[in-house]
């Protein structure tokens, strides 16, 4: 699971830039961005990020990490399904 969350990361951030293009911005830290705009915890983002940069053997608890993540992706899609200019 780890390695799944790891492997997710990139495009996770991919994902959240667009959104923040969709706003009108352009900042770089995706954290900031998925909790201001998403409502997601930046916390949450950076464990996710760390994962991705190849550290996801730090990860003490993939299985409750990944609930979190599957929760945190529901946001997503649920701001995309209702973003209007």
């Amino acid at each position: 699971m780890a390695a799944l969350v790891a492997a997710s990361a990139a495009p996770l951030r991919a994902l959240l830039l667009n959104i923040d293009r969709l706003t009108g911005e352009d900042h770089d830290d995706v954290a900031d961005v998925a909790e201001r705009e998403v409502g997601i915890p930046a916390d949450l983002v950076r464990e996710i990020m760390s994962a991705g940069r190849g550290t996801q053997g730090t990860i003490a608890d993939p299985t409750a990490l990944l609930k979190r993540y599957i929760d945190a992706l529901e946001r997503v899609w649920e701001y995309v399904d209702t973003w209007r200019r």
